[in-house]
C-alpha cells in the first residue's frame, strides 16, 4: 500500500467529520506523510488506515467532550518514535471548537465504525447509542413541554388577572408577580434543560469511548 492508497481508505472513515475536522485531520496525515518522506515507515508507524483513523477519532471526541482518557493508555505494539507522539496526541490536529451535541454524537458514531473491535461488540455500542439518544430526545422533549407549559400558565394568568386590576389592586399584584414567576421558571428550566442534554451527550460518549477502550486494552494485553 502506498501513500495514495493508504489516504484514500483514511478518506472512508474519516469523510464524514464535520468539514473543518476532515480538512484538518487529513492535512494532519498529509503532513505526516511528508515528515517520514519514507512512505513505508509512515505507514508502520501509524498502522492500518482503520487503526489510525480510530486513534485519531478517540483523541477527537476526548477533546471536544474534555475527557482526560488518553489513547496512549491503549496505544502499545512496536511502534516507531513518531507513532508513539501521535499516540500520545501531542500533534492530533485541535478540533475546530468544543463540538455540538449532534456532532459529538457524529464522532461516537465514527469512532464505533472504526474501531477494530469484534462484530457484537460494536453492535452492543450502536445499541447503547441509540437507546442513549432516545432517552436524550425523550429528555429533551420533558423539558420543553414543561417550560412552555410554565410559560403559557404565567402568560395566562397575567391576562386573566389584568380583568380585576380595577376591582383589587393587591390582587393583581400577587397575580402579576405570581405569572412572572411562572414565565421565569419556564424560561430557567429551559436552558437549565439545553445545558443537561448536553451534559448526557458528553456522558454517553465518555461511556461508550471507555466501552471501546477496554475492549482496546484487552486486545493490546
Amino acid at each position: 500500500m502506498n501513500r495514495e492508497q493508504y489516504l484514500k481508505e483514511l478518506r472512508k472513515y474519516l469523510k464524514r467529520l464535520p468539514k473543518d475536522d476532515y480538512e484538518n485531520a487529513m492535512e494532519y496525515f498529509t503532513e505526516y506523510f511528508d515528515d517520514a518522506g519514507n512512505d513505508e515507515e509512515a505507514i508502520r508507524e501509524l498502522g492500518n488506515p482503520r487503526e489510525a483513523a480510530s486513534e485519531l477519532l478517540t483523541a477527537l471526541l476526548d477533546k471536544k467532550t474534555g475527557d482526560s482518557l488518553s489513547v496512549t493508555t491503549f496505544s502499545s505494539g512496536e511502534t516507531g518514535q513518531r507513532g508513539r507522539r501521535y499516540r500520545r496526541g501531542d500533534s492530533v490536529p485541535e478540533p475546530d471548537s468544543k463540538g455540538s451535541p449532534l456532532s459529538i454524537l457524529l464522532i461516537v458514531c465514527l469512532s464505533i465504525l472504526a474501531a477494530p473491535i469484534a462484530a457484537p461488540l460494536a453492535l452492543t455500542a450502536f445499541v447503547l447509542l441509540l437507546v442513549g439518544v432516545i432517552l436524550i430526545l425523550f429528555a429533551v422533549f420533558c423539558v420543553f413541554v414543561c417550560s412552555v407549559s410554565f410559560v403559557i400558565i404565567g402568560v395566562f394568568s397575567l391576562i386573566k388577572g389584568a380583568a380585576f386590576a380595577a376591582a383589587s389592586v393587591p390582587g393583581f399584584l400577587v397575580i402579576f408577580g405570581g405569572s412572572l414567576l411562572s414565565v421565569g421558571l419556564g424560561v430557567l428550566l429551559f436552558i437549565a434543560g439545553i445545558f443537561f442534554c448536553k451534559w448526557l451527550v458528553l456522558a454517553l460518549a465518555r461511556l461508550i469511548q471507555r466501552m471501546l477502550h477496554k475492549r482496546r486494552v484487552k486486545k493490546d494485553e
